[in-house]
């Protein structure tokens, strides 16, 4: 992910463009897991809500 950061603040308009499918699933991606873990943890009782998260 770090790698991709880079990638991203260096690159100039054509090439974002040219990057913006694998953007868009990297983005996808990593957000359904996000939510994936958080969920998990919530139902084990391993989150903290003081951590961003209440319910």
């Amino acid at each position: 992910m770090s790698e991709w950061k880079k990638v991203v603040e260096g690159a100039d308009a054509n090439q974002l463009d040219d990057f913006s499918p694998e953007l868009a699933h990297f983005t996808i991606h990593t957000t359904y897991h996000t939510g994936q873990i958080l969920y998990i943890r919530k139902l084990q009782g391993t989150w903290n809500p003081n951590d961003g998260v209440k319910g």
